[in-house]
């Protein structure tokens, strides 16, 4: 079965993702006559190619609006999807600092990413044939030799798109448990965030070219 609803099913093509397509799609994986392990696959693989940017705010429509978004709306969207299709589901709420990610930063620019605090990366458990399995589906492909989870089976622990400190499982929305958490940087390591950011963004940009 895993093999015949793969060859019908999985040539989905990815152009841009603004406007209505990104909603279009998932509901189209929604309503597949498949099993649901499937229709995890599926819409894992289009969250995933969403490419990652940090924007103002982690609601998933600013993500839509933009086409671009960062480990929050990315695993918020894809949630409110699992749910359509009945699976369950918790977030994961993962502490790490940026300077012990897998990510080959700019020497130039290491004094900006050790700058940073403690900070907050979002992904999910979800129940695969009863099991709960970790789901993270932050980095976008193009982005090479980032943690990317594009050769997933549909059925084992995806691998962390960051090194975790500490990790929290949480039924409720992740923007309100981090809220709390960011409230205690200091306007020195927000000044740091908001750098870390800008140059971010645009290194992204040039990984994927």
């Amino acid at each position: 079965i895993l093999g015949y609803c793969k060859k019908k099913y999985l040539k989905i093509i990815f152009p841009c993702f603004k406007n209505m397509f990104l909603i279009q799609e998932a509901n189209r994986i929604v309503k597949l006559h498949c099993p649901k392990t499937i229709k995890v696959k599926l819409l894992c693989e289009l969250v995933r190619e969403i490419p990652y940017k940090i924007l103002e705010n982690f609601n998933p429509s600013q993500m839509l609006k933009e086409g671009k978004g960062s480990c929050t709306p990315k695993h918020i969207f894809l949630a409110s999807y699992l749910k359509k299709i009945g699976v369950p589901f918790t977030f994961l709420v993962i502490s790490f600092h940026f300077k012990k990610a897998n990510i080959a930063f700019p020497r130039s620019k290491l004094k900006i990413v050790h700058a940073l605090p403690l900070t907050y990366h979002i992904a999910l458990k979800v129940k695969i044939k009863n099991k709960f399995k970790i789901v993270d589906v932050t980095w976008d492909s193009k982005l090479k030799g980032f943690p990317i989870n594009n050769l997933w089976d549909g059925e084992s622990d995806m691998i962390l798109g960051v090194t975790p400190e500490k990790i929290f499982e949480t039924s409720v929305d992740p923007r309100i448990f981090t809220k709390t958490l960011k409230q205690a940087f200091t306007p020195q390591e927000k000044e740091h965030i908001k750098k870390f950011v800008l140059f971010f963004n645009d290194f992204l940009e040039k990984a994927r070219t």
